[in-house]
C-alpha cells in the first residue's frame, strides 16, 4: 500500500481540481443568470417606458391636433363671415358680417396665447385685437386685464427666432381649388384641412355658423341675379390660393410653441400658439406617475436656423444645458424615448432593482450542486480515511501479531525439542518447562480469543447474553482467575469496596444489580488485569486493586502510570507499533479497544480514571438494573 500522505495528497489534488472546476462553472452560471435577469428587467422596464410614452402621447396629441385643425382665419380677432375661406386678408368692405374668432375669449386648454407672424414681420394675436376691434372685443368678449396679459406675452415673443424656424416647417396639408357658390367669374380657393376637428365643440358650432352664413349669402346672390343685379366681379388679383401646413411643436427659448406655415397666394404667414409648458408637463408626468414615479421630461429638438440659443431651459442642471439638451434633428428623431407630438424626451429615472431575482433558479440549483459535491467529497474522504486506517491497522496488526507469535513459538520449539530429545532429566526442570509451555499456550489462547472477539464485533456478529447480575457476586467469581494471573508476575490482587479493601473476613461488597454479559465482563476485567501485570509488575508496591463502587469496577495499579499525550491512543485498535512491540511488554494493542467495545455493547463504558506517575486506573461502568 502507498504511504498515507501520498494517498491524501492525491485525494487533495483531485478535490482541488473538482472544486476549481465547480467554482468556474458557478461563476459562469451566475454571470449568465445575472445577464438574463438584467435582460428581463430591462425588457420589462422598456415595456413600461413604452406604455408611459403611449399615455403621454394620448395627452399631448389631442392638444396638437386640436390646434392644427383650427382654420387659418381663426387667428383674426374678427373675420368677415361671408368670405371665411376666400379673400380673408382683403380689405373689409361695407356690409361685411364680422364673426368673432373662437380663439378670442378661450385660447384652449394648455394654451397661453395664439399668435401670427405676417409677411411683414409683424406679430399679431386674436387675443390682442387692434384699433376699434379692441373696443368691440373689450365691450363684450374680453376683459381689459386679459387683453393686457396677452399683449405682454405677445411682446415677449422673438420674431427673429420664429423666422428661423420657417424652413423647418413642412407644408404637408394643401388646399384645393373650389368655386365659391354664387360668385360669377370669381375662382375661390378653399383650404380643406385633412385633420378632422376633434375635441372642439365650440369651434364646430362656429364653423357651422359660417357655413350657414355662406349659404345665406349664396341664396341672396342668386336672388339678385334673377332680378338682373349681381355682386361685383372679382378680378384675378382677388383670388386667394391657400395652403396650410401641419402644426409642429418647437422650443422658443423657455417656451414650447406650436407653429405652422400658411400660404395665402404669394404671402406666407406663421401661425401658432404658446403652450403653458408647466401645466402640460405636469399633466404628462401625472399620467405616468403610477408606473414611473421618478420620470421627468427633457426638452429636445432643432434650433432655429441662424439664431443662437442664449437662454437655458428652466430646470436645466448646468450651463451645458443652455442649449436645452438640443442636438441635431436627425439624432433626436432617432431617440426611441422622444415623444412624437412634442420635442421632449422621456427620462424614466432609475430602473428598479427588485422584481426578477425571485424568478431565478440558478442560485438554488448551484446550491444543490455544491451540496451534492461537498457531500460526495466528504463521503469519499471518510471512505478514504477508513481505507487508510484499515490499511494502517492491518499493517500494525501484521507487524505486532507476527512478533507476538514469534516469541512463544520459539519458546515452544526450544522446550519441546529439549523434552523430546531427553535433554532435561531432572523432574523439577521438566515441570518448570511444562509450566512455561502451559503459560505461553494460555497467553496465545488469550491473544487469539481477543482477535477473534474483536473480529466478531467489527462484523457485528457478537451475540452476548445480557443478564441481571449482582455485581459483587460476579466480581467474587472472577477474582480467583484474576488473582492467579496477577500472581504469575508477583502481584497481589485485592478486592476493595468504595471505602477500602475487603479483608478475608471483612464486610461484603455493596449489593448492586446490573445488566451485563458475564463473559464480556470477565474478558474486560481479565484484559485490564493482564495489562496491569505487563506494565506495573516492576513497581515497588506489588498490590493490584479491584475496586467495586456502585455499578462500576475499577482496576488500579501502582506502576509507572500513563502519560497524558498517550491517553488519546489507548483505545485505538493495534495502536502499538513494531518498535513498541519489540521494546516493550508483549501484546498487540487490542485489549483496551476490545474492552471498550464490549462495555459499550452492554450499555456501559470503559474509561481512564486516574493518570500520572504513581499508577494507572481504568473504570468499567455498567448499567444499573431497575427495581
Amino acid at each position: 500500500m502507498r504511504r498515507p500522505w501520498q494517498v491524501w495528497l492525491a485525494f487533495a489534488l483531485s478535490a482541488a481540481v473538482m472544486l476549481a472546476a465547480l467554482v468556474w462553472v458557478s461563476a459562469v452560471v451566475l454571470r449568465l443568470d445575472r445577464e438574463g435577469v438584467e435582460a428581463r428587467r430591462g425588457a420589462a422596464f422598456e415595456e413600461t417606458v413604452r406604455l408611459a410614452l403611449w399615455r403621454m402621447e394620448a395627452v399631448a396629441s389631442p392638444v396638437v391636433a386640436r390646434e392644427g385643425a383650427l382654420p387659418y382665419f381663426a387667428w383674426q380677432s374678427f373675420y368677415p363671415a361671408g368670405r371665411a375661406y376666400t379673400r380673408m386678408f382683403a380689405r373689409l368692405e361695407s356690409g361685411d358680417v364680422l364673426v368673432p374668432s373662437p380663439l378670442l375669449a378661450r385660447p384652449g386648454e394648455y394654451v397661453a396665447l395664439h399668435f401670427q407672424l405676417g409677411p411683414d414681420g409683424r406679430l399679431s394675436s386674436p387675443q390682442v385685437p387692434e384699433g376699434n376691434m379692441r373696443d368691440i372685443a373689450e365691450s363684450g368678449y374680453l376683459e381689459h386685464r386679459r387683453v393686457e396679459e396677452s399683449a405682454g406675452l405677445l411682446a415677449g415673443l422673438d420674431a427673429a427666432a420664429l423666422e428661423g424656424y420657417r424652413p423647418q416647417l413642412p407644408m404637408e396639408v394643401r388646399g384645393q381649388r373650389r368655386p365659391v357658390p354664387g360668385a360669377t367669374g370669381v375662382a375661390a380657393v378653399q383650404s380643406v384641412p385633412q385633420v378632422p376637428v376633434a375635441n372642439a365643440p365650440d369651434l364646430a358650432a362656429q364653423l357651422q355658423q359660417q357655413i350657414n352664413t355662406n349659404e345665406s349669402i349664396a341664396r341672396l346672390r342668386a336672388a339678385q341675379q334673377a332680378a338682373g343685379t349681381s355682386f361685383p366681379h372679382a378680378s384675378a388679383a382677388d383670388e386667394e390660393v391657400i395652403e396650410q401646413g401641419a402644426m409642429r411643436a418647437v422650443w422658443l427659448g423657455n417656451d414650447l410653441v406650436l407653429l405652422r406655415r400658411i400660404l395665402v397666394s404669394d404671402a406666407e404667414y406663421l401661425q401658432g400658439c404658446v403652450l403653458v409648458w408647466p401645466d402640460l408637463s405636469g399633466a404628462l408626468l401625472e399620467s405616468v406617475r403610477d408606473i414611473l414615479p421618478q420620470a421627468r421630461l427633457v426638452p429636445v429638438g432643432p434650433e432655429p436656423e441662424g439664431i443662437a440659443s442664449s437662454q437655458p431651459i428652466e430646470g436645466s442642471s448646468s450651463g451645458a444645458d443652455a442649449a436645452r439638451a438640443v442636438h441635431a434633428d436627425a439624432s433626436s428623431h432617432g431617440d426611441p424615448r422622444r415623444l412624437a407630438a412634442l420635442p421632449v424626451r422621456l427620462d424614466p429615472g432609475p430602473m428598479p432593482d427588485a422584481g426578477f431575482e425571485e424568478d431565478s433558479v440558478a442560485p438554488l440549483t448551484l446550491a444543490i450542486a455544491w451540496g451534492a459535491v461537498l457531500v460526495t467529497l466528504l463521503a469519499a474522504g471518510l471512505l478514504l480515511a477508513s481505507a487508510v486506517s484499515l490499511g494502517e491497522r492491518r499493517d500494525a496488526f501484521v507487524s505486532v501479531f507476527t512478533h507476538e507469535l514469534r516469541t512463544p513459538l520459539t519458546t515452544f520449539r526450544m522446550y519441546t525439542e529439549m523434552l523430546d530429545e531427553g535433554m532435561v532429566v531432572e523432574e523439577e526442570k521438566r515441570r518448570t518447562y511444562l509450566g512455561l509451555l502451559r503459560s505461553e499456550a494460555e497467553r496465545l489462547g488469550h491473544l487469539v480469543e481477543n482477535v477473534l472477539a474483536y473480529s466478531r464485533l467489527e462484523r457485528h456478529r457478537a451475540r452476548g447474553r445480557i443478564e441481571t447480575l449482582l455485581l459483587s457476586e460476579l466480581v467474587g467469581e472472577l477474582s480467583r482467575r484474576l488473582a492467579r494471573r496477577a500472581s504469575e508476575v508477583g502481584l497481589e490482587l485485592q478486592v476493595d469496596s468504595g471505602s477500602g479493601p475487603e479483608a478475608p473476613s471483612g464486610k461484603a461488597l455493596p449489593a448492586v444489580r446490573v445488566h451485563a454479559d458475564r463473559d464480556a465482563v470477565e474478558r474486560i476485567l481479565f484484559n485490564l488485569v493482564d495489562n496491569a501485570c505487563k506494565y506495573a509488575s516492576s513497581g515497588a508496591d506489588r498490590r493490584l486493586h479491584l475496586v467495586v463502587e456502585g455499578a462500576s469496577v475499577a482496576v488500579r495499579d501502582h506502576g509507572p502510570g500513563i502519560a497524558r499525550d498517550t491517553v488519546g491512543k489507548l483505545f485505538r485498535p493495534f495502536s502499538r507499533g513494531a518498535l513498541d512491540a519489540a521494546g516493550g511488554p508483549p501484546g498487540v494493542g487490542l485489549g483496551l479497544a476490545l474492552s471498550r467495545r464490549l462495555a459499550r455493547g452492554m450499555g456501559g463504558d470503559l474509561s481512564v480514571g486516574r493518570i500520572g506517575p504513581d499508577g494507572a486506573e481504568f473504570v468499567l461502568t455498567l448499567p444499573v438494573a431497575g427495581n
